[in-house]
């Protein structure tokens, strides 16, 4: 059964490829709108809403990272964005950085 979810799911894929002139530019837009969700936001999202789930617990951490400051965050999740903004820009008029 898992090689045919590996087919179903490769199919759209292969679909695209077939039509797409240069694909290096869909993987290009891809990775560069959905990259700095996965890399940055949705981690900075888990970290911050551990924090207050662990604060509201009051229970000590022995793993707990001394990186606690809140401004880290904010500065991870401006980095996201400028580099989500630069992709959406480069998408829009059509520069891929090459």
């Amino acid at each position: 059964m898992k090689g045919i979810w590996s087919i179903i799911f490769s199919l759209p894929v292969i679909v695209i490829v077939m039509f797409e002139r240069n694909p290096q530019v869909l993987i290009s837009y891809t990775g560069g709108i959905c990259g700095p969700f996965i890399l940055f936001l949705i981690p900075v999202t888990l970290v911050y809403f551990g924090r207050k789930k662990l604060g509201e617990l009051n229970e000590q951490n022995f793993n707990k990272s001394p990186y606690q400051a809140n401004w880290l965050l904010i500065f991870i999740s401006i980095f996201a964005l400028l580099t989500l903004s630069m992709a959406l820009y480069g998408a829009a008029t059509g520069t891929s950085g090459h």
